[in-house]
């Protein structure tokens, strides 16, 4: 049998939906009950004793006052379908006994239009009864077969070819019913198993996701220290021994920037699985905008001066905007690098907000630009899109796919406009984005 996470098999979840169904549709039943019975006793009013019309009817209303009170007691209760369902039914079968009543103690035997219009009646209210109480096969029987057996019974002992032909359509309603009832009950098992083993293989596919996310986060983080470590070797051999040939210092050079390359993707591995595993506790609040933007331009200021490279905060003095103030420094910093790494001597990278109902952060350069081809897959983890800096720089292709994540699980979009040749455009909106 298999079960859901909260623990409950999909037949106790089927149940419990069937039955939340039951009490939902019984308000509206019930009125058409009460309103039925109300015409029933207008219309035969001339037929019997008042005595016993409106005790009939006292005994209707109170079945339907009896199945009002059990529909609201439900929707105050703890809503386990078992004990309700079975409260129900035999409400049930005296909203059924009370319409047994016509066929028994009022049934106008002389007079062909009350025999039709109780026939139209218990029709309708008998494919109402199909199609809403449908929460096992046997439900809709504990109203059908008191209400209709005795009236069914009584057309067909009058004797006349009017009645039996009236007795037949009631028993071909009753027999529709059944129909519906089926279908409309196994659609309802179809729907809500299909539901449930949908969550369920959803569940299973986040769960992998997160258990994958934790592994590679667990290597990645092994890998670290490792590369952490030979870079500071690297950076001693290269202090201390000044006997070193060209050569050498070429060779020690190429390992240095392979080992921090390498290090700033595992970096980028170990945020990205951090994100995923966390990224619901996102902590939204307003902070200046220029303050972040000056911290991350001097991130890159020496890179950028190296290369000859202009970096301009062009964020207005106390723009503030509402995010989380942390993620959106990385998603900056790794655009601002981006940009950096593309542009050669004499570019310009800007970080800016264009102006209106809802402000963007934008971080713009005027370096060689992204190929045409590469934009589509941009974002994209699973195909790679990096190519070498200006200056011979190499890259994860991990930042982008990470910096849209983060924008989007904030509400917002990240969006990119180059031209090759002539530089990029990034455009950060935030939807909650406040002045």
């Amino acid at each position: 049998m298999s079960e859901t996470k909260s623990g409950k098999s999909i037949q106790d979840l089927v149940l419990f939906h069937r039955v939340e169904r039951l009490f939902s549709n019984t308000p509206r039943l019930l009125v058409g009950n009460f309103i039925g019975g109300c015409l029933w006793v207008y219309f035969v009013w001339d037929f019997f004793s008042a005595a016993l019309l409106l005790g009939w009817l006292s005994f209707l209303v109170f079945t339907v006052i009896w199945r009002a009170v059990l529909v609201v007691a439900y929707n105050r209760s703890s809503r386990e379908p078992g004990p309700w369902l079975r409260h129900f039914r035999i409400s049930l079968l005296f909203a059924g006994l009370s319409w047994a009543g016509v066929g028994l103690f009022m049934f106008p035997a002389h007079s062909a239009i009350h025999q039709s219009y109780i026939v139209i009646m218990l029709s309708f209210m008998t494919v109402l009864a199909g199609t809403h109480y449908t929460v096992t096969p046997g439900t809709s029987m504990f109203f059908l077969v008191p209400s209709l057996a005795p009236t069914i019974a009584s057309l067909a002992m009058n004797g006349n070819a009017a009645s039996t032909t009236l007795a037949a359509l009631l028993f071909g309603s009753f027999i529709l019913s059944l129909g519906i009832a089926k279908q409309v009950s196994t659609d309802i098992v179809l729907s809500i198993q299909n539901a449930e083993l949908l969550k369920l293989e959803a569940q299973k596919a986040i769960d992998a996701s997160r258990e994958k996310d934790r592994y590679v986060s667990l290597i990645a983080h092994d890998l670290k220290s490792p590369f952490a470590t030979v870079i500071q070797l690297v950076d001693f051999l290269v202090s201390e021994m000044d006997n070193l040939s060209d050569r050498s210092l070429d060779l020690i050079e190429v390992i240095r920037l392979r080992c921090k390359h390498s290090l700033k993707a595992i970096n980028l591995v170990l945020g990205a699985a951090r994100f995923r595993e966390w990224g619901k506790t996102i902590e939204l609040k307003a902070f200046d905008l220029e303050m972040s933007a000056i911290m991350v331009l001097s991130e890159f200021k020496y890179p950028a001066e190296n290369k000859g490279i202009e970096l301009v905060n062009s964020i207005p003095q106390g723009m503030r905007i509402f995010a989380d103030e942390g993620l959106i420094l990385e998603v900056l910093k790794n655009l601002v690098g981006n940009a950096v790494k593309f542009c050669a001597q004499g570019d310009k990278v800007e970080l800016r907000v264009d102006g209106g109902e809802l402000p963007k952060i934008i971080v713009s350069d005027t370096g060689q630009g992204i190929r045409n081809d590469f934009i589509p897959n941009l974002f994209r983890s699973d195909i790679k899109t990096t190519s070498p800096g200006s200056a011979g720089e190499l890259g994860t292709g991990l930042g982008l796919p990470i910096c849209k994540e983060i924008i989007e699980a904030q509400g917002g979009e990240l969006i990119v406009e180059s031209t090759p040749g002539e530089g990029t455009t990034f455009y950060i909106s935030l939807p909650t984005q406040k002045r």
